[in-house]
């Protein structure tokens, strides 16, 4: 079930993959037994091959990311927490708005790229994530 859900969403977070594996499974919450039961699951894909690890975030084997995953307002499951989208997605997301609109400051970039990734609001979790990537691709607010 990780590697159907990986090959169709990947890369996400561990815990968003631990999270959708206990939806599948007909579980409501994730405590510490569903935690340890899905932290075992990605061992055993790991190990199986096909899936890596990158900090913490599951991708596939060998995967680039050439887009960026905007979520569908009418679909929920397609929306993802701040925490849930891999650094690479958010930078991918900077790096072409930047592109796109030449000389955006700081924070309309970061308001920009929090729509993109689906956010109405760009509260300060957010803003931390998002200004955090821009300093990390040279782009400080």
């Amino acid at each position: 079930m990780l590697v159907e859900l990986l090959r169709a969403e990947a890369p996400v977070s561990i815990d968003y993959a631990i999270r959708r594996l206990a939806d599948a499974w007909g579980l409501r919450r994730t405590g510490h037994r569903i935690t340890a039961a899905g932290r075992q699951a990605v061992s055993q894909a790991k190990r199986r091959g096909g899936i890596q690890i990158r900090g913490d975030f599951l991708w596939l084997e060998g995967q680039t990311l050439t887009q960026v995953r905007v979520p569908d307002p009418s679909e929920p499951l397609t929306r993802r927490d701040i925490e849930d989208i891999p650094p690479e997605e958010i930078d991918l997301t900077l790096t072409r708005l930047l592109e796109a609109s030449a000389g955006a400051g700081g924070e309309q970039l970061i308001s920009l790229a929090a729509r993109v990734l689906g956010f109405d609001r760009t509260g300060g979790r957010i803003q931390a994530v998002l200004g955090t990537r821009m300093v990390a691709l040279g782009r400080a607010q």
